[in-house]
């Protein structure tokens, strides 16, 4: 899927927009005409020798700042973003190739890593290691705090596509990773939508928890702008109705009388509308957008190991990531997310710390 079809009517702006946000880079606009644009560095690569650029669309905005880049159409800059454009798509795909994965020690690696509480880990010596591709999904997305002032910047997470659970690893080491393009989408390839959609979801999860964070944040800080100008707005509509409660208190002609009066009501319902109007203005209003998906595979160790306790054996596939020298924990079979320390339950359940407490809670709430 091409980030524009030819069929599409799109103006200059939102064109650089587009093909700069759905790769991961970030712009703004400066101006009249002018936007100021930070390029992933496999656009700027292409176009520029600056990751930071000041684009102006007409040639009165270019006149007006010496620095800025011409980007109408015709000029070096536009032909390279569209040339760029159409080479992606809105969701692409990548390899990390790797020489070097690491096959031998890994019970070790596992025992070193893992607490298996009251059970014993030995290795599948039947089932040898394996090497086999394991896909990430990398999810950009442009988030907005709108208030007062807008904050915007973009947003990546990485989410498992083998256990659906977020890699933060991978995100740190996006920016050094060895990726390779692949010159198919994922469709050509015949890649499982059905994942993509689930990986999707919990994207979207971790990108609300990340929001919610900031937003905590930066409500103290809205909170305390907002009490200020609320402060200093209600002291000038009181001020105002002091001035004419003194002027009623005097005045002794009715017709006056009625017109203070009127006046003092007016005054009342501005203040409300200005106040109103000042909550709105601080309001906070996050808002997200997903610009880009980046499919990356990469080969990793499998392994089986058993768990015994008891008379209870269960198997486990563990994954060992030689790019990034890490050993995989595995996944809670309650809440989904990754565990170091693990609980077998007499179901042969395997839970983490928080899922077993509250296993034992519930259990006891029952007797």
């Amino acid at each position: 899927m091409s980030l524009f079809s030819d069929q599409e009517n799109v103006d200059i702006k939102e064109f650089i927009i587009k093909s700069v946000e759905r790769t991961g880079g970030v712009v703004d606009e400066m101006g009249d005409d002018l936007l100021g644009a930070i390029l992933p560095p496999e656009i700027a690569a292409n176009v520029a020798s600056n990751s930071f650029l000041i684009l102006a669309l007409s040639h009165s905005a270019a006149e007006s700042v010496p620095d800025a880049v011409p980007a109408v159409i015709g000029t070096p800059i536009m032909d390279a973003l569209i040339g760029f454009a159409y080479g992606i798509g809105t969701t692409s795909m990548s390899a990390i190739y790797l020489d070097n994965i690491r096959k031998k020690g890994l019970k070790e690696e596992a025992e070193r890593v893992l607490t298996y509480s009251q059970c014993r880990l030995r290795a599948n010596e039947s089932a040898p290691v394996t090497v086999r591709e394991s896909h990430y999904a990398i999810f950009h997305f442009r988030v907005a705090f709108v208030s007062y002032e807008k904050r915007e910047r973009m947003e990546t997470v990485a989410v498992s596509l083998d256990t659906n659970v977020v890699n933060n690893f991978v995100v740190k080491a996006l920016r050094s990773l060895p990726i390779e393009p692949i010159h198919i989408s994922p469709d050509e390839a015949g890649f499982d939508s059905k994942r993509l959609k689930v990986a999707y979801e919990v994207a979207q999860k971790e990108l609300s928890q990340r929001a919610k964070k900031e937003s905590t944040a930066y409500l103290s800080t809205i909170s305390r702008r907002f009490q200020l100008e609320a402060n200093r707005l209600s002291d000038y509509y009181d001020q105002t109705e002091r001035e004419l409660r003194r002027r009623l208190d005097k005045e002794a002609d009715q017709k006056k009388r009625e017109s203070i009066l009127s006046k003092q009501q007016a005054v009342k319902q501005e203040k409300a509308r200005k106040l109103a109007e000042l909550g709105e203005k601080y309001r906070l209003r996050p808002k997200a957008a997903l610009t880009s998906i980046q499919i990356i595979r990469q080969p990793k160790s499998y392994f089986d190991v058993y768990v015994d306790k008891g008379k209870q054996t269960r198997t486990v596939t563990l994954i060992y990531d030689s790019l990034l020298t890490r050993l995989e924990p595995p996944i809670c079979d309650r809440c989904r997310l990754e565990m170091t320390r693990i609980f077998v339950t007499g179901l042969n359940e395997h839970l983490c710390v928080s899922c077993n407490a509250d296993l034992g809670i519930r259990q006891d709430n029952s007797l």
